[in-house]
């Protein structure tokens, strides 16, 4: 890849003019031998260029994005204008489009929406906005913040090679799922007022009755998408991301966070690990399992070693690292994951390693213990472990093998470590038994601790299910 910036040159596409430079200043996207996106400056303005390289499909996809703001703009909805378009020297086809000024993306202007009241302006608008695209026919069908600009109290559309252009009004059933799925990427745990805020702004554009069957329609479908995100998001820094390196050798994978790889070379900190783990401060050995604390560039890390083996590689460290991915993104608190380092060693014989931010604090059957604690706290640290149970419910996820002993409490806060299995269940009825087997555990633990619901007064139900409205 060329060191930027560097100077593209775009024949355009009207017969009789000069070949036109664009200067390349930054990288914003790039799919291999497919898209390029630049920030760059053309004709002295600042400019977004996209270069389409497929090859055999690169003109078409230049035209479906240069006509889609044409349509947009005829329709009414805010989009960028078209300045240039054609193909490059080196026979791709590329278009520059205006850059929108002040603006930025919906995830930008939620992250940067601190306060409560602007959050509620900033959802409110976001669902009045995508029920004035469905209104006119638009239906964008790659939904997520960054194909949208905040600007003005109007959102402007982008990406419209994703776009299609109905010539109607996008019908009930499809809009509702789009809605859920805009609350969804919105709201990310799952905050009911957030939610309703969304959903009433959308409705009220659309002028729409809504009634038990609308409702029906726009939780199943938020519960759906949230549990096939909670897959994929977790899994995607194992192959792209913006967030996550990954440093592949013959016999080694490292998957690390962007800012905890920038603190040292992690080539060098996979082959030393098990030194590092051994000079440091073993916390647990035993059952093939090594847990040590040390530190590494100046940053305190637990580091979890498990001796995988077998013809069936089991992959212990990655199924944790994906249990912690999958728990933080509902909110829950989990040790920071750090680091994913898989080693084969031979044909039957692996070793996967887990590094996490270090956290202090008591198990949470030594805090139940404890007789300096009241029993105020106690009651608010259980119910706020089912709580978690609870929310974890609504999507039919449960925690196999869950362990008091794995509860660590920091701040009168339950924080679940290293577990192995958080299992998304795709029957009902499975998941209803193993969801009644799990409070069975958690609560035969804590009765023997003396400290069970009864106890300390946590009414706990079996035989409700929890779920959204």
């Amino acid at each position: 890849m060329r060191a930027l910036p560097y100077v593209i040159g775009v024949r355009p596409a009207s017969p009789g003019l000069a070949m036109q430079e664009v200067l390349c200043r930054q990288m914003l996207r790039l799919m291999a031998d497919r898209r390029e996106t630049f920030a760059a400056s053309w004709d002295g303005r600042e400019v977004i260029l996209k270069v389409f390289g497929h090859p055999w499909k690169a003109r078409l996809h230049a035209r479906r994005e240069r006509r889609g703001f044409q349509c947009l703009g005829q329709l009414g909805i805010a989009a960028p204008a078209v300045l240039l378009h054609g193909r490059t020297e080196d026979g791709r086809w590329a278009v520059v489009s205006e850059k929108i000024e002040g603006a930025m993306t919906l995830l930008e202007a939620r992250k940067a929406a601190h306060e409560a009241r602007q959050r509620t302006i900033l959802l409110d608008l976001a669902g009045r906005e995508l029920a004035r695209l469905h209104a006119v026919g638009v239906l964008q069908e790659d939904l997520h913040p960054g194909n949208f600009l905040v600007k003005n109290d109007r959102l402007v559309a982008l990406d419209p090679g994703q776009i299609r252009f109905l010539g109607r009004p996008v019908g009930r059933t499809a809009s509702i799922r789009q809605l859920a799925q805009l609350a969804r990427i919105l709201v990310p745990g799952d905050q009911a007022d957030a939610i309703e805020t969304v959903r009433a702004g959308y409705v009220a554009a659309r002028r729409w009755s809504w009634g038990h069957a609308e409702t029906a329609l726009f939780w199943r479908c938020f519960v759906r998408g949230r549990r096939e995100g909670i897959r994929t998001t977790a899994r995607r820094p194992l192959y792209k991301g913006r967030d996550h390196v990954r440093v592949r050798t013959r016999n080694c994978l490292v998957v690390a966070q962007k800012a905890f790889s920038e603190a040292g070379d992690l080539g060098d900190l996979a082959a030393n690990l098990d030194a590092l783990m051994e000079a440091g401060h073993v916390l647990r050995r035993g059952g093939g399992t090594l847990v040590s604390r040390f530190e590494w560039a100046r940053q305190d890390v637990t580091a979890t070693r498990f001796a995988d083996g077998g013809l069936a590689w089991r992959r212990n460290g990655r199924r944790c690292w994906l249990a912690a991915r999958r728990l933080s993104i509902l909110n829950i608190a989990v040790p920071r994951p750090l680091a994913l380092v898989e080693k084969r060693r031979t044909c039957l014989s692996s070793h996967s390693y887990l590094l996490t931010k270090t956290i202090s604090g008591p198990i949470l059957p030594d805090f139940l213990r404890d007789g300096q604690v009241s029993l105020e706290d106690k009651r608010a640290v259980v119910r706020q472990v089912f709580a978690v149970l609870q929310r974890l419910a609504k999507y039919d996820i449960t925690l196999d093998a869950l362990d008091l002993k794995a509860i660590l409490v920091v701040d009168d806060r339950p924080v679940f470590m290293a577990c192995r299995d958080v299992t998304i269940h795709r029957w009902p009825a499975r998941f209803r038994r193993r969801y009644r087997e799990q409070l069975r555990k958690v609560m035969g633990a804590l009765t023997a601790l003396g400290a069970g619901p009864e106890a300390l007064g946590v009414p706990v139900a079996l035989d409700e299910i929890p779920r959204f409205a």
